[in-house]
């Protein structure tokens, strides 16, 4: 053993033993130190660099509509939306992307009670969304339009498969009679797409619809058709490219379809849908079964509105 310098005894080896202690919780210390101050440093690097945007509504207004009114009026703005005298039922549907048939659960008063909505984005928020693409924003607002559901009505769903009727879109014997849309002068032998198919319904008094379809891809084209069916349409056609085409038919009575039949026909003066998806395009609906997916309502509470 290492003996202490003459003159210190047992006081001076107590003296290299407390002066080695300090030297090691020196040591401790400062590594501690360190890593606080290296901890610390990353922490305001994080702070200092931009988080990704929340995409939600900062603030919305939701009111009862006793208007009496049966139109509906919408609007995207750069940082908000707007809708007025909308059935709850209906605002689920554009928040889920969904059609009627595809809800299941409802309360009477989702449809009978009508809303007028108005929700405001923070600036960092809609300059966050206006960056994106068109179909990413519309993606996001749907997303937004459901959180705004979920917290200010307490929404809770769940998604199921039911076997229900649906429609196939097949060829007729006649053959597709679509025009393919013209191709962009600036790309030559590349269809306009932009965003997926523009679609435009119209009607004048009590005549036919008409409906124009503008750069539908062959995927796009069963799904034209389910607002006007009240049923899915699955594309068993096999057919590729880009197209566009003008339907006209007579609206249909959806409510009195019975299971595996054509609906009546209101205006006696222009053929149903399905003579006119047969005659005009050279394809043909079919009936039939099959899965459909759809969103359960678990809860759902009247808007506080405020």
């Amino acid at each position: 053993m290492q003996k202490a310098p003459s003159g210190y005894g047992l006081s001076g080896n107590l003296f290299f033993a407390v002066t080695k202690f300090s030297i090691a919780f020196t040591i401790a210390a400062f590594l501690c130190a360190t890593a606080t101050l290296t901890y610390t440093h990353a922490q305001l690097q994080s702070a200092a660099a931009p988080s990704p945007a929340v995409f939600e509504y900062d603030v919305a207004s939701i009111k009862l509509n006793n208007s009496g009114s049966a139109s509906i009026g919408s609007r995207n703005s750069p940082d908000g939306y707007s809708i007025s005298n909308v059935p709850i039922r209906a605002l689920i549907q554009l928040a889920f992307g969904i059609q009627n048939f595809q809800i299941v659960g409802s309360p009477d008063w989702l449809d009978s009670e009508r809303y007028d909505i108005d929700a405001k984005m923070d600036p960092p928020v809609a300059e966050a969304l206006q960056k994106l693409t068109l179909e990413e924003r519309k993606v996001k607002r749907q997303l937004m339009l459901q959180s705004l559901l979920k917290d200010r009505l307490n929404l809770t769903i769940h998604h199921e498969t039911k076997q229900l009727p649906i429609y196939s879109l097949v060829i007729s014997k006649s053959g597709p009679k679509r025009q393919e849309t013209k191709p962009d002068p600036a790309t030559p032998g590349v269809p306009v797409r932009r965003g997926g198919p523009s679609v435009r319904t119209s009607r004048t008094g009590g005549g036919p619809i008409t409906l124009t379809v503008l750069h539908c891809a062959s995927e796009d084209l069963a799904s034209v058709f389910v607002p006007h069916l009240g049923r899915t349409v699955v594309d068993k056609t096999s057919l590729t490219g880009i197209y566009d085409f003008i339907l006209q038919f007579s609206p249909e009575d959806a409510s009195a379809v019975p299971s595996g039949a054509a609906p009546a026909t209101l205006d006696s003066m222009a053929p149903s849908i399905f003579t006119a998806v047969q005659e005009q395009l050279g394809l043909k609906l079919e009936s039939g079964k099959g899965p459909v997916d759809v969103i359960v309502i678990d809860h759902v509470e009247r808007p506080s509105g405020n």
